[in-house]
């Protein structure tokens, strides 16, 4: 804001001690206002009155707009009122005034200015004020300190409200006290907010640099979407060409984005936030594909800077470029995020890309014309065609297309047989095939409680067997005796035994064959030569 500076020379102008002196206040922008009352309070005093609807009683409390007030300044001076309620800023805690206002005085005497900020209602009959701080303009025209300091301070003064201690915000002040001398060689000027200019946004990708996609297909068609987000931007996307199989991570564009903006912002929104989005897509064939990586960078204090700094710039016909932005290549790289990443994955980039950043005033964006991407006028800085490498036998975007097509293709294919074969499954679980698993799984059960109750009693008869064998083992352990032809003697026995071995076994199952025999073969056997037992037995 525009605020003139004149020395002040402390003097008196009659010869009664009494100084005609010009007060002049500064009112720039006002913080943290808030109100007295709630809405419900005010909508319960409305209520009361019974003079208005009760649909617009909520509206009337100021519900309307819970995002900000409604305000407008109030200044008093010797029983004069200075209000001007056109000039409203609506919708923000934070407002920009910038009003001055002028009062003539006579020091010592009437030296107290009340600044008052008051909300504005849906009608006069509403408004209430919010709070009001009082400057003493006598101790600043008696104040050596205060009449030498160049140029006066800018004062920040805290809004009271009598019927409460709690601030209500604060406005920031400057005032002004002129002798009737230097009233009349400083005239007086309304100070206002600057009139708003629209600048530009140019922003080129170059190159990527190991520019990677998470899963098994690295293999990408990488393009870009940037857009410019925040309070005064469109938030309008623009997009790259498509550099077709990139295999190492090196995608080459030369391309150039161009966005408009307008400064300096309402009072109800801030530049903090703006930024610029970048989004590096892997082009799909049908549907927009995927998001490989993005990165966000922050713009807000480069338009600060260049807003402040606009007439300089309009001056020498020049931009303001991004402070990473190196002076001798005029790019800086960016580190991309990978997107739906793990926790390991986060950990490191996804790639970086090499861009440009500058801002300008519209006037100079006309003297120095640049196209969208690659297109005419191809200046400042001229961008030629990326030398990209072609692929062999196809081109590039054929074989990126069959490629997708595969994909599509096989993925559909599988999760068309998942989702017929659960239809398929559904369809045949129907209660009596639910009944019959039951009972054929409780029938295999059974059996297999049969099989081993079986196997259990197989073993004890196995283990009676043998335990009743175990005397005819000891029977035909025995010493052999004569036979009744008297053929074999004791010397004889013991040479049989040593030339042919006992079959313990054998022999058993020939005893326990002959008992089950019929009378006329045991007889026989009876009658048998001792040496034909063991084939006797082994033939049973």
């Amino acid at each position: 804001a525009a605020v003139w500076h004149v020395p002040l020379v402390r003097g008196l102008g009659a010869a009664d001690g009494v100084a005609r002196v010009f007060i002049r206040v500064y009112v720039l922008r006002g913080h943290s206002l808030s109100r007295t009352r709630t809405p419900g309070q005010l909508r319960g005093g409305l209520s009361g009155l019974g003079i208005f609807p009760s649909s617009h009683v909520a509206w009337m409390a100021g519900e309307a707009a819970p995002t900000g007030l409604s305000t407008y300044l109030s200044v008093s001076h010797g029983g004069k009122v200075h209000a001007d309620r056109a000039r409203a800023v609506k919708g923000t805690f934070e407002p920009h005034y910038y009003q001055s206002f002028e009062l003539e005085a006579q020091l010592p005497g009437d030296g107290r200015v009340r600044i008052a900020v008051v909300e504005a209602g849906a009608v006069p009959l509403l408004d209430e004020e919010l709070g009001a701080t009082e400057l003493d303009v006598e101790d600043r025209w008696f104040s050596k300190a205060w009449v030498e300091s160049k140029p006066k301070p800018v004062e920040k003064r805290v809004l009271y409200r009598e019927t409460s201690s709690a601030a209500q915000g604060a406005l920031d002040v400057l005032v002004e006290v002129l002798s009737f001398q230097e009233h009349k060689a400083s005239p007086y000027k309304q100070i206002s907010l600057p009139p708003p200019e629209e600048f530009e946004v140019r922003l080129i990708i170059f190159e990527t640099h190991r520019l990677r996609k998470l899963g098994i297909i690295r293999n990408t068609d990488p393009y870009f979407r940037c857009r410019l987000v925040g309070h005064g931007a469109t938030g309008q996307s623009q997009e790259t060409d498509v550099h077709w199989g990139v295999l190492d991570g090196t995608a080459l564009y030369n391309w150039r984005f161009i966005f408009r903006l307008t400064l300096p912002l309402s009072s109800r929104r801030s530049l903090d936030g703006l930024h610029v989005e970048l989004q590096a897509w892997d082009h799909a064939l049908v549907g927009e594909g995927e998001v490989i990586a993005s990165s966000r960078l922050d713009v807000s204090q480069l338009c600060r800077d260049a807003w402040h700094r606009r007439e300089d710039l309009k001056r020498k016909d020049s931009s303001l470029t991004h402070p990473r932005q190196s002076s001798s290549t005029q790019r800086f790289s960016v580190d991309l995020a990978p997107t739906n990443a793990t926790a390991a994955d986060e950990l490191r980039p996804a790639g970086e890309v090499i861009i440009s950043l500058e801002i300008m005033p519209i006037e100079v964006a006309k003297k120095r014309p640049s196209g969208q991407g690659r297109d005419p006028p191809n200046r400042y800085p001229v961008l030629p065609e990326p030398q990209r490498m072609q692929s062999k036998g196809f081109s590039d975007r054929f074989a990126s297309i069959m490629r997708d097509e595969m994909r599509l293709s096989m993925a559909e294919s599988v999760r068309e047989g998942i989702r017929t074969e659960y239809q398929q499954q559904l369809r045949q679980l129907t209660p009596e095939r639910i009944r019959l698993g039951v009972c054929a799984a409780a029938s295999g059960g059974i059996c297999f409680a049969l099989v081993i109750i079986f196997q259990f009693g197989a073993n004890i008869v196995i283990f009676a067997v043998f335990a009743q064998n175990e005397a005819v083992f000891n029977t035909f352990a025995a010493p052999a005796t004569a036979t009744e032809e008297g053929e074999m003697d004791a010397h004889g026995q013991a040479r049989h035994r040593q030339d042919r071995p006992p079959l313990d076994l054998a022999l058993a199952l020939a005893a326990a064959g002959a008992r089950a025999c019929p009378p006329a073969l045991s007889t026989t056997l009876s009658h048998t030569h001792f040496r034909t037992l063991p084939t006797l037995a082994a033939i049973w």
